[in-house]
């Protein structure tokens, strides 16, 4: 199936818990009061990626961004995100790689960043977190899951997702389309 994508800017890390409170103006610890989770296992800290979310607050802190910045932000379609994941040339079955040890995090959250990143530059697109996407008219997730097997490797997609889905073991990235001058 072939699909016209715009062309897009895609953020290299998973939005952090230092940005979502410069933009957001909350902390980690009041996502995790809002959505009732306690004692998690994940860590905190301005580098870790922030968590806990609804895809509805991935959305507001896009739209919070764009407002901030003059330009518009977005979650990523699920087609951004694969075309992001590996170039066409390669046939890894994770983003950057086959070896999970360097690439991503398994079985827990860590800083965003610390461990090699794709041919594209783009870190923890497997292992670490999930990651919400757009998926056709609705939100679904992406990459890898720190509990997954990775086995099977991290590049698979969830379509159903309830509306107020928040899990200490989802996050997101933002992307920015660049408008096409005609």
């Amino acid at each position: 199936k072939e699909a016209y994508v715009e062309p897009f800017y895609i953020s290299t890390l998973l939005v952090t818990q230092a940005q979502w409170a410069n933009v957001m103006g909350s902390t980690q610890e009041e996502l995790l009061r809002k959505y009732e989770y306690f004692d998690v296992g994940n860590s905190n800290g301005a580098k870790y990626p922030v968590y806990c979310v609804t895809p509805q607050d991935a959305l507001d802190f896009c739209k919070a961004l764009s407002s901030m910045s003059g330009l518009v932000y977005d979650l990523p379609t699920d087609i951004e995100w694969e075309m992001a994941s590996n170039k066409p040339s390669e046939s890894y079955r994770m983003s950057g790689g086959n070896d999970l040890s360097e690439i991503g995090w398994a079985r827990k959250s860590m800083p965003v960043g610390l461990k090699k990143a794709n041919s594209y530059g783009i870190y923890d697109m497997s292992g670490n977190i999930a990651e919400f996407c757009k998926i056709n008219a609705g939100i679904g997730l992406k990459g890898g899951l720190p509990w997954g097997n990775y086995n099977v490797g991290t590049k698979f997609t969830f379509t159903e997702l309830e509306e107020d889905a928040s899990s200490p073991f989802i996050g997101f990235r933002v992307i920015m389309r660049i408008p096409i001058k005609e």
